[in-house]
């Protein structure tokens, strides 16, 4: 059983389904497992996936608390259904509220290998929740926590108190294309689909309209680069909480034009190849897939410099970083390589190189290979 929380475009969701479409390819029983359908997207990717997807129900993103707990209490019973009724020989939890919720439910129902996962920070996370997830983690009943980078697990034993020895690095991978879009044919269609003149210089990014995401400071430096560059075009892909605030933020800075939020997109890949600059300005990461993605798509970065991005862009370039919560050097940031179009190129190859790195073929071998060692150490 693979567990996480929502039924959503995120990071984590992503990593699940990378990673169960590789266990089913090669011959493993897997099911995915959520506690609810925030987006609404159980259907489509039942039928996009070849493997069982099931939500339980469990939340509503717009519900009352109390009707939110009588769901909970249905969600966590057809979870414990879902444990007698099949033999799992091992679950992997995605997120710290699958990892308190799922991971004792196992244990008391016989699961051999139980296996967290820490992806890093998360907002409205509270002490009371950490110190749970702490003992949790620490305890028997976690057979071995995984963090998906260095800092994640710098961060999980300074900050959450987790013990060295519960903790494995794997890093996160993604899934290259086998062949590259082609960028001319790419701008022909992202600039007429959204409307733009061909000319435009864009500026992408992409991820869940959240606090960690710092759109906000995005927007706030558009209007400098936008005085040196009045043909950029910022777009963001993703939804999240914060849709209202930005959509507020850019009517007041009269950003209608040159500030597009376009929602969730089936055609990232598409726009990552149209796209002029990629931009991450996170106020914190674990290890970004969006980065990674944008990397191997050949594009030039500007990126905050935070610890879960400095460490893939170690080697890159230091132009490119901006402190967090700086809209100024973002602004600063992205000038400096839309200035320079010989430096963007050299970038984007650069770029690709760096991400061969990070694999889902070799992130998902470590998993099962974890997963393995951990069963003959029972056996044993």
């Amino acid at each position: 059983m693979l567990l996480a929380t929502k039924i959503a475009i995120g990071g984590a969701e992503k990593l699940l389904l990378t990673q169960a479409s590789w266990l089913h390819e090669h011959g493993y029983d897997v099911k995915a497992v959520f506690f609810y359908d925030q987006q609404g997207l159980l259907e489509s990717w039942t039928k996009e996936y070849g493997f069982p997807i099931q939500s339980l129900g469990a939340w509503r993103a717009d519900g009352f608390l109390l009707q939110d707990m009588i769901l909970l209490v249905r969600g966590l019973t057809r979870l414990l259904r879902l444990f007698r009724e099949h033999k799992f020989g091992a679950i992997e939890t995605f997120t710290q509220h699958s990892n308190l919720l799922g991971l004792p439910i196992a244990w008391l129902m016989g699961v051999p290998v139980r296996v967290a996962t820490h992806h890093g920070r998360i907002e409205n996370f509270s002490a009371g929740l950490n110190f749970l997830h702490r003992l949790l983690i620490n305890s028997r009943i976690t057979s071995c926590m995984v963090a998906v980078s260095e800092y994640v697990r710098s961060y999980a034993m300074k900050v959450d108190g987790i013990r060295p020895d519960k903790i494995r690095v794997i890093l996160n991978g993604i899934t290259f294309a086998e062949s590259r879009i082609d960028r001319a044919a790419a701008r022909a269609y992202v600039t007429e689909k959204l409307g733009m003149d061909p000319k435009a210089l864009l500026i992408f990014s992409a991820g869940r309209l959240r606090l960690q995401k710092g759109y906000g400071h995005l927007i706030n430096a558009a209007p400098a680069v936008l005085r040196k560059f009045p043909q950029a075009v910022f777009m963001i892909a993703g939804e999240g909480i914060m849709r209202s605030h930005l959509e507020n933020m850019i009517s007041r800075l009269n950003l209608e034009r040159s500030v597009r939020l376009l929602g969730n997109r089936a055609d990232v890949p598409v726009l990552l190849a149209a796209t002029d600059l990629f931009v991450l300005p996170s106020l914190w990461e674990g290890l970004p897939l969006a980065l990674l993605e944008a990397l191997s798509a050949g594009c030039a970065v500007v990126a905050s410099d935070v610890e879960g991005v400095r460490e893939i862009l170690v080697d890159y370039h230091a132009a490119s970083f901006a402190g967090s919560e700086d809209s100024d050097a973002l602004a600063n940031a992205i000038l400096s390589l839309l200035e320079h179009e010989d430096e963007r190129r050299a970038l984007a190859q650069r770029g690709v190189g760096l991400a061969q790195k990070y694999s889902s073929e070799n992130m998902c071998r470590q998993y099962e290979s974890l997963i393995r060692e951990l069963a003959i150490d029972l056996k044993n």
